[in-house]
């Protein structure tokens, strides 16, 4: 279905003309699949980025299912807005299976047409285990190369070391959307969360003191990365990957749930996004500014 709301935007700066785009494919710090270790720690997909070489447009298509719409939207009031007149018209597409969620941004639905040569997802991420909000680090000590990312509530963008852009298509994982005057392309993103309890692991009657629940909470934005549109926010989804001890003993690679739609970032999504591009000196096409209180 159709929801109506009002399109975010960034603060404009100056454009970039040119931005690298990394070659290789990423390896994860874990393969899906096998049994659960600490080993298997990681929070992004596995998708590769299609391109085709001539135009600079995304190939492929949509990764897994679509059927969950964004329904119930209304305009949060931590989203800076462009225009309070401008409305827009949209749907977003998310699936899950078991811990598995995908994700697809369609701008052919979008009322008015995005204007993007490129449209890629940024998803923060904000750790709990027992619920308490933690920095990845101190949550497993293999993520704290993370750790200058976050900000004071833990959150941060979702990446690996390698990443020099908040973008996923370009880094590696999912595929980049675009739409023109004469065609538009679908943004698809896919993710397996896999977590083994991070450095404490979970409770067991031979580890006490492990965690009882560990869930991540994320937010996953379509963004327009070239074109006139850059620096705009889309919609999103909120979701929430869970994983028990008892998940652990019966070995179930947890559960990815608890859609939320999403009409822009929320200030911790936008501020994690001005701190990762500060960290990394990284300049997109805007400068994203959190809204005050």
């Amino acid at each position: 279905m159709f929801t109506t709301h009002q399109k975010t935007k960034t603060h404009t700066t100056e454009p970039v003309t040119s931005r690298q785009h990394l070659a290789e494919n990423i390896p994860l710090e874990s393969k899906r699949g096998g049994s659960v270790s600490q080993a298997l720690e990681r929070s992004l997909g596995n998708s590769l980025v299609q391109r085709n070489a001539s135009s600079g447009n995304p190939t492929g298509t949509c990764a897994g299912g679509q059927g969950c719409h964004c329904v119930n939207c209304a305009s949060p009031a931590n989203v800076t807005l462009e225009d309070p007149t401008e409305m827009e018209q949209t749907t977003c597409t998310s699936s899950t299976s078991g811990n598995g969620f995908d994700i697809t941004f369609d701008p052919s639905t979008t009322t008015p047409r995005p204007q993007a040569n490129e449209i890629q997802f940024i998803q923060s991420i904000q750790m709990t285990a027992d619920g308490t909000a933690m920095n990845p680090g101190t949550y497993y000590s293999r993520f704290a190369y993370r750790d200058p990312t976050a900000i004071s509530d833990s959150t941060y963008i979702d990446h690996l070391a390698s990443f020099r852009t908040p973008y996923l298509a370009e880094n590696g994982h999912g595929t980049a959307g675009f739409s023109n005057s004469g065609s538009t392309g679908n943004a698809t993103f896919h993710d397996a969360p896999n977590t083994g309890g991070g450095d404490r692991g979970f409770k067991t009657s031979a580890n006490p003191t492990g965690w009882n629940t560990v869930v991540y909470n994320f937010q996953t934005l379509a963004f327009a990365t070239v074109g006139t549109d850059c620096g705009t926010w889309y919609d999103g989804i909120g979701w929430t990957y869970t994983k028990t001890a008892a998940d652990q003993v019966a070995g179930s690679n947890g559960t990815s749930s608890g859609f939320a739609s999403l009409l822009g970032p929320s200030a911790s999504t936008q501020a994690a996004f001005d701190r990762f591009n500060s960290v990394k000196g990284f300049t997109p096409c805007t400068s994203s500014v959190a809204p005050g209180p």
